[in-house]
């Protein structure tokens, strides 16, 4: 992973079989404000949430065992108010390299991620280069989308 000029927080979680491992990007704009996280696959035993309760999504690592389900549910109708846009990319197969720019548009680092591995941006910008033929991801943000014209700038 190649990462320059970024103020990092590297979280192990250890409890008992837990080893997903999470760096967490800040800005240098803003002070504590959480730009994004890089999150690498491992082992755990249970549940792991990957981004703070806050975040505009919600995200978590969750283990099954045999039969363990997610119960019959639905969400009620709770109405949320929402600014920005929180964007997930989930590497389904091959290398990117991803850059990140903080809140000013300054460019803060760049680095790999591969199959398994998943990166959320909160905040601040990014662009992603495929590094191997036929790269993969899954893109997944907040809606509703308004289009490039209204949604996005180009740094």
């Amino acid at each position: 992973m190649i990462i320059s000029n970024l103020r990092l927080s590297k979280l192990k979680e250890l409890f008992r079989n837990r080893d997903i491992e999470m760096t967490e990007i800040f800005s240098q704009v803003k002070k504590d404000y959480l730009l994004g996280k890089i999150v690498k696959p491992g082992n755990f035993k249970s549940r792991v949430d990957l981004t703070p309760s806050d975040a505009l999504l919600q995200i978590s690592a969750i283990n099954f065992t045999k039969f363990q389900q997610v119960k019959n549910h639905r969400h009620l109708p709770l109405h949320r108010e929402t600014v920005g846009t929180s964007e997930i990319w989930l590497v389904t197969k091959g290398k990117f390299l991803a850059t990140v720019f903080d809140t000013d548009d300054s460019k803060l680092g760049e680095f790999t991620v591969g199959t398994g591995e998943l990166v959320v941006f909160f905040g601040g910008g990014h662009s992603l280069i495929a590094k191997s033929n036929n790269a993969r991801i899954l893109e997944i943000k907040n809606g509703p989308y308004k289009g490039a014209d209204l949604d996005k700038v180009y740094i």
